[in-house]
């Protein structure tokens, strides 16, 4: 039964990781991601150690899931900070530090002990992991109240009305916090109990069996909000964020929009819309607007209309630009439209595409 419960649930995490990215490439779908192949990697090295005999072949799987345990509720915590419309800048990734911390302890205790057939037993009842276990318990409550402010605290996000069902769903993954966090606290007091024999042993396949089944009961629920409401993990934002900077996280996406422009040229996309736009983005169509307006001063359809002009010139500028028909030159630049390219032409740069074209003609 347990075997069984393990299998399925490192199968569904990773299947359900992979999945996210498939299905959308967003940022918060990348943290989501990154969750759900955690939790795969952790169930992994527990069923490893409870039923191979690999914890003593290759011990230092131990220390995985004391890593993931660290990283797992920041994941979390991202995650939920982007659907609410809030940032997730460089200065956040500091909470990644204590999982970094973790890496290296284990290899400095790895060295220490210097026995490998020994590290799994020695780490395992050592005082150094009831210390871990007791970190790992703190900071799961630190950014477990983070996360309770993020959605139930005095300053929660104002989440949109159409989109009050769907608040369920992040609610869900701080329910999961929570009964990871009584988890690790039920394992602080296993190892710290003095109860001898049968209770103690009674306790522990309490704790193994809430682990695998909170853990399946989690993949269940991802995949149920997977079918039933699938626009949550298409980068869809739930609510706005309380921030004091007027477009949270608009660095970052700046930085994305300009690449696109810059290096992929995407505006040369004839088909491209406004909402095709902010989907690459992963952000929402008013965003997108919002902060090609807050960076540049102008209109989404402005800046648009401006890279197509600026590739318009270049074509007109060459020698093969003066032997295009203007509608081939709009449909290079990216219009549609050969009348819509016309007089964008001669807002921009005060002269027809004709005039422009017989002008470098007689430049060359």
């Amino acid at each position: 039964m347990k075997i069984a419960l393990f299998t399925w649930a490192i199968i569904q995490s990773f299947l359900i990781g992979s999945l996210l990215l498939i299905n959308n490439k967003s940022r918060s779908n990348k943290y989501l991601s990154a969750f759900f192949i955690m939790v795969g990697v952790k169930v992994l090295g527990q069923y490893l150690m409870r039923f191979t005999a690999l914890k003593y072949a290759i011990p230092h799987i131990i220390f995985i899931a004391d890593i993931i345990d660290f990283v797992e509720p920041v994941l979390v915590l991202f995650y939920l900070r982007i659907i609410f419309d809030l940032p997730v800048e460089k200065k956040d990734f500091w909470r990644l530090t204590p999982g970094a911390l973790m890496a290296v302890f284990a290899v400095s205790f790895t060295l220490y002990v210097n026995d490998t057939a020994a590290l799994f037993d020695t780490y395992i009842s050592s005082v150094p992991h009831q210390v871990v276990l007791t970190f790992i318990l703190v900071w799961k409550i630190f950014v477990l109240l983070e996360v309770h402010v993020l959605i139930f605290g005095k300053n929660k996000v104002a989440v949109q009305t159409k989109q009050q069902k769907s608040l369920l769903w992040p609610k869900i993954l701080a329910i999961f916090l929570l009964i990871s966090t009584l988890g690790i606290l039920g394992n602080v007091l296993y190892h710290v109990s003095d109860l001898p024999g049968s209770p103690n042993e009674t306790f522990r396949l309490l704790l193994e069996y809430e682990y695998i089944i909170f853990n399946c009961s989690l993949v269940f629920a991802t995949a149920y909000f997977f079918l039933e409401d699938p626009k949550l993990f298409k980068g869809i934002v739930l609510g706005k964020g309380k921030s004091n900077d007027d477009f949270p996280g608009g660095d970052y996406y700046f930085k994305k929009l300009n690449k696109l422009l810059e290096e992929d040229r995407i505006h040369l996309d004839s088909e491209l819309t406004e909402h095709g736009f902010a989907e690459v983005l992963s952000i929402q169509p008013y965003l997108l607007s919002k902060l090609v307006n807050k960076y540049l001063g102008k209109s989404y359809s402005e800046l648009i209309n401006e890279y197509r002009i600026a590739e318009a010139k270049k074509i007109l500028s060459t020698e093969k630009g003066q032997n295009m028909t203007i509608y081939a030159v709009a449909v290079d630049s990216g219009f549609r439209s050969e009348s819509v390219f016309y007089v964008n032409f001669k807002k921009i740069t005060g002269q027809t595409p004709t005039q422009f074209k017989k002008e470098h003609k007689k430049k060359q």
